[in-house]
């Protein structure tokens, strides 16, 4: 729990008031995860696989991989270059504005995303659209010490996620609905519930992130934050400070390589799913209403694992069960195609293992924000923020790219998705061994 005096103090001195703006930052991963859900895991992807690359010549799994490892070599360039501009400059609000509008204007696209469509453009557009979900993450996260009040960052945390998997819930049962009963409009446009994933991805931003554009202020720099170094120095400090610090070089380490485990298997769960039971678009979405009603669970659980057992210990425990349930979804065979979804024991199975990686995921993720908002230096929040979002994508290019040339080399998906199971090792590896410190029960 974050016992920092100097985030306490930042909390008193800060402009932002103080209801309003925890509520507004508690709704930014609501504005993120109808476009992780529906674009990133549930819909798209297994649609891109399918139906878009159907035409190549590589397999579809495998450019998916390379459009993702794209994504995340952009961000994991730009996340800390971005932290260290904005703490700089002290400004986060225009790129707030700047970053949502690329992601949204990115999204809103693939709507024109059809079969025969040239697929580097398709591809173009899905990279940006994660880049810039990916860099949003990295601004809003960066408000947490300053809306928290002292010894609240792990609750607001679990709670922010917890929200972000309702609004992916939501998402998920208007592609269903539309699934269920497409409307006239829409009838005679091939995939068109497919395609929607991105528009409907780019309106949740919009409408989740309003209150943030209204309650969430740029704090004044202070005399001191005035004649600080620039940008570039800023990271260049934070990065010494990472590798001089082992507390902060554990958590980066654990960060990239964990967080990067969890991702393969949300990004590519769908994908194998689609392949195993040929499961479309609508049970593919009521696929992933259950596993996020799971992932909320986990995250509005993680509030009482935290306050329990410290930032350190929710991590490992939710990294933990996410390693359980990934090692089960991959030993499960595939299942001949019943005609109804969800009744082969196979597909049971299947489930139950998404389930387990879902429940697990919110304490992980939710614990991982609430530990760096307690250790990350009070003058450049932005900059670690940013090494956070660096470090979870640090590897995370790598891991799609050799899940990519795996699945390239031996036309499995589940062969690829064995790295995942390294990476979730090593990170639980690198939290177990974090020294503890006294502002946290860690």
């Amino acid at each position: 729990m974050d016992g920092n005096p100097q985030h306490a103090e930042n909390a008193v001195r800060s402009p932002l008031r103080p209801d309003a703006a925890q509520a507004a930052w508690c709704l930014t991963e609501a504005a993120n995860e109808p476009f992780f859900t529906l674009v990133q895991r549930y819909v798209f992807p297994p649609f891109f696989v399918a139906a878009l690359a159907a035409g190549s010549n590589a397999d579809g799994a495998a450019i998916w991989g390379y459009v993702t490892s794209a994504a995340g070599l952009l961000v994991a360039i730009g996340a800390p270059l971005l932290g260290a501009l904005i703490d700089s400059a002290g400004r986060r609000r225009p790129a707030l504005i700047a970053v949502s509008l690329a992601s949204m204007i990115a999204s809103a696209v693939l709507w024109w995303a059809i079969p025969g469509s040239p697929l580097l453009l398709v591809a173009l557009a899905a990279a940006i659209a994660i880049t810039g979900a990916e860099l949003l993450a990295v601004i809003t996260n960066a408000w947490l010490p300053q809306v928290a009040r002292s010894g609240r960052a792990g609750m607001l945390s679990g709670i922010t996620f917890g929200l972000g998997q309702l609004a992916g819930i939501g998402s998920l049962v208007l592609v269903i609905a539309v699934s269920d009963e497409l409307p006239t409009v829409l009838s005679q446009i091939p995939f068109a519930v497919e395609r929607l994933a991105g528009p409907i991805a780019a309106v949740a931003m919009l409408i989740f992130l309003v209150p943030s554009f209204l309650f969430l202020r740029d704090i004044p720099k202070s005399p001191k934050a005035a004649g600080s170094p620039g940008s570039l120095a800023t990271l260049w400090l934070m990065c010494r400070e990472a590798a001089g610090d082992n507390r902060l070089a554990r958590f980066y380490i654990g960060r990239a390589i964990g967080g990067d485990g969890m991702s393969l298997m949300f990004a590519f769960g769908a994908v194998l799913a689609g392949q195993l039971f040929g499961w479309k678009a609508g049970t593919l979405a009521t696929f992933g209403v259950v596993v996020t009603v799971a992932a909320a669970t986990g995250g509005f659980l993680s509030v009482v694992i935290d306050k329990w057992l410290g930032a350190r210990r929710t991590v490992i425990t939710g990294m933990a069960i996410v390693l359980a349930g990934s090692a089960a979804l991959l030993s499960i065979g595939s299942a001949a195609n019943a005609g109804v979804p969800f009744v082969t024991v196979n597909e049971k199975l299947f489930t139950a293992a998404a389930l387990l990686i879902a429940l697990g995921s919110g304490p992980a993720i939710a614990g991982m924000r609430a530990l760096m908002a307690e250790i990350a230096p009070p003058d450049r929040v932005t900059a670690a923020f940013g090494l956070y979002a660096f470090s979870g994508r640090a590897t995370n290019f790598i891991g799609p790219l050799v899940l990519g040339l795996i699945v390239s080399g031996t036309g499995s998906l589940r062969a690829g998705l064995l790295v995942a199971l390294v990476f979730l090792l090593i990170g639980i590896g690198c939290f177990i061994t974090l020294p503890a410190d006294n502002r946290s029960k860690a």
